[in-house]
């Protein structure tokens, strides 16, 4: 991973991995891990204003094709693109408690040493 860009999913992906394999991380590295996600989670924001910009275009056009704003609204969330911005905010969801959670390790670890 030294020679790839650092992403949020990177990240995310090396700590399921160092979790999956049971192994222990010290302080400096929750401490690391929380700042990098910290610094790269405005990527994500923007990523998710695009979508739901998107998506937002695609609900007027379904309102104005539409009969009833629950038909439109209905014909929106099964579409592919409504699916990625709910991941998006599910990605942003999971950071910030991420990020929560390493800095409350980060200062237990680092009082138990």
């Amino acid at each position: 991973m030294e020679n790839q860009k650092r992403t949020t999913q990177s990240i995310l992906e090396t700590l399921k991995k160092v979790v999956e394999n049971k192994e222990i991380l010290n302080a400096e590295y929750w401490a690391d891990a929380a700042l990098y996600l910290e610094i790269l989670i405005g990527d994500e924001h923007q990523n998710l204003l695009e979508l739901q910009q998107e998506v937002a275009k695609m609900e007027l056009e379904a309102l104005a094709d539409s009969k009833s704003v629950a038909a439109a609204k209905l014909k929106i969330k099964v579409t592919d693109k409504y699916r990625e911005m709910r991941r998006q905010e599910l990605l942003i969801k999971q950071v910030d408690e991420y990020v929560r959670i390493a800095k409350l390790q980060s200062r237990i670890r680092n009082l138990n040493y």
